[in-house]
């Protein structure tokens, strides 16, 4: 009987295969030769449109202007626009035939990854793929040509900020929208907050910086330098420490984007998480003491640039708490009388929150535990040493529904 066993051909080896790769490997580089040179095209006719816009501003007529909003606009959509078809047709193959770089891999991943915005954010999506696309160009030209041309980069840097504006103006929006009671879409709302700054920081910051013409970021300059200090693979504290640093930056570079009511609720976010490394560290006394000088920077920190300026109050009550609180930690004379007071006010904050007692036991107790090493003792009547009096009695009137 013959042997009818399938045949495993090269296709290259046979004359169609050898075409067909021939053809392939002639027009892969084209089509890549011309997206790019259809690039360079669109991107200088959109830093061209864009400097006429911004000379248009200065004194032409309104007709002028309207002209010249409407060439830059046309300019930017071609510009992204061919980065995209650049995506599609160049980085894919590339992909595909296993000859794309580091840069180009991860480019396409995360392409597809803004994509999945679509649906459900859609004004999300919009902003992350503009800053996408315009990254991408960048970093391309940075890898090809080592050095982008300082007309482009102080075009692309306005650019790129005027859009991380918009994002986190529309992360600001979801934040405070009370239609939305859902804890997890709101924790992805903060956290994406923190990575947007985190990006900006990163990767603009430098060039604001490097072409500012005013002295807007004097006051950062010291700030981003710490933050470069972030290096590597950062722990739970370190992460914190990060993120209170950006939210401080925020106060100048995003004043508008991230109004003073978004920033406290990032604070009192990063207070919560605080909490959560207090629980996690309270079988271990070094890392306690850690988080507990964490939680006490983050609350100076918010009381002294957020709430101290802070005009607009719902409560009322709650101003005349809080500014009792600040005063008399400003005033106090050691640290262990700020201790004291922290401990009080974090033990008064807690207990407004939902299934305080549940949710917080254990944070509960470390501060009972920080207030008892200190010498303060949660008890009835007062102390018979006056320095004690003020804390055993306020200690009494906040802790009697606590303990």
């Amino acid at each position: 009987m013959a042997d009818k066993r399938l045949k495993i051909v090269n296709a290259n080896t046979n004359f169609f295969g050898r075409v067909a790769s021939r053809i392939r490997d002639v027009l892969v580089p084209t089509k890549l030769g011309v997206n790019s040179f259809l690039i360079s095209l669109k991107r200088a006719s959109f830093v061209k449109a864009y400097k006429n816009l911004n000379r248009a501003k200065e004194g032409y007529s309104q007709e002028r202007r309207e002209v010249a909003e409407k060439r830059y606009k046309d300019a930017y959509s071609e510009y992204l626009e061919a980065i995209d078809k650049y995506i599609m047709d160049s980085i894919y193959t590339k992909v595909s035939t296993n000859s794309a770089t580091k840069v180009e891999k991860k480019a396409l991943a995360d392409y597809y990854k803004i994509t999945t915005y679509k649906n459900d954010q859609y004004d999300e999506y919009r902003f992350k793929k503009q800053l996408f696309l315009l990254s991408l160009d960048y970093e391309l030209q940075n890898e090809r040509l080592k050095k982008v041309d300082s007309r482009y980069e102080e075009v692309y840097m306005e650019k790129q900020t005027s859009v991380y504006r918009n994002l986190l103006k529309n992360y600001s929006i979801r934040l405070v929208d009370n239609t939305s009671n859902n804890n997890v879409s709101k924790n992805d709302v903060y956290m994406a907050i923190f990575k947007t700054l985190n990006e900006y920081v990163k990767n603009i910051l430098p060039l604001e910086i490097k072409y500012s013409k005013t002295n807007r970021y004097k006051t950062v300059i010291a700030q981003y330098d710490t933050y470069k200090s972030y290096v590597g693979k950062l722990d739970e504290k370190e992460n914190l420490e990060k993120q209170m640093l950006l939210l401080s930056m925020s106060r100048t570079l995003f004043t508008h984007s991230l109004p003073l009511g978004v920033v406290e609720n990032c604070y009192q976010k990063l207070i919560k998480d605080t909490r959560i490394l207090l629980k996690r560290n309270k079988n271990t006394p070094e890392k306690l003491n850690k988080a507990f000088r964490m939680i006490k920077l983050i609350v100076e920190e918010f009381n002294n640039k957020i709430l101290e300026g802070k005009i607009y109050w719902e409560d009322k009550e709650e101003k005349k708490q809080v500014q009792a609180f600040w005063n008399a930690y400003k005033l106090a004379k050691t640290e262990d009388e700020k201790d004291i007071l922290l401990c009080l006010e974090e033990l008064r904050n807690i207990k407004k929150e939902l299934n305080y007692k549940l949710a917080n036991k254990d944070v509960i107790k470390i501060y009972k535990n920080k207030l008892q090493s200190l010498g303060v003792k949660i008890i009835s009547g007062y102390s018979t040493k006056y320095s004690d009096k003020k804390f055993t009695r306020y200690i009494n009137k906040e802790m009697s529904n606590i303990a």
